[in-house]
């Protein structure tokens, strides 16, 4: 029945939903980079390796809890587990990124 769902879906909501997937799907790929940029010379094969160590990490913990605890309670506790976690980690940084005035920040080159 789920499967049937997903096939009569509007094309908008797919797109949409697709798009987010991509868009979340490389933030991995893209803060490893990014780290190396905004760090200093000096530092910037601690702080890469530092971030990709940890990402390495979260990857396998992430995994590993997520056996367990879909185990115990169910595979679908995970995506709840995942939406209870998500929504005030999203509404704390849209507050933030809401509030910060880039205009007062000090140029950086």
């Amino acid at each position: 029945m789920e499967g049937k769902v997903l096939g009569v879906a509007p094309v908008g909501v797919l797109l949409l939903a697709l798009g987010l997937l991509g868009v979340t799907t490389i933030s991995g790929q893209v803060l490893t980079p990014l780290a190396g940029d905004l760090a200093g010379a000096a530092d910037r094969g601690r702080v890469v390796g530092t971030v990709g160590s940890g990402t390495l990490t979260g990857i396998l913990a992430s995994r590993t809890i997520s056996g367990f605890v879909a185990e115990a309670a169910g595979w679908r506790s995970i995506f709840v587990l995942a939406a209870l976690v998500s929504a005030p980690t999203a509404g704390r940084a849209a507050c933030d990124g809401a509030a910060t005035d880039r205009r007062d920040a000090p140029a950086t080159a």
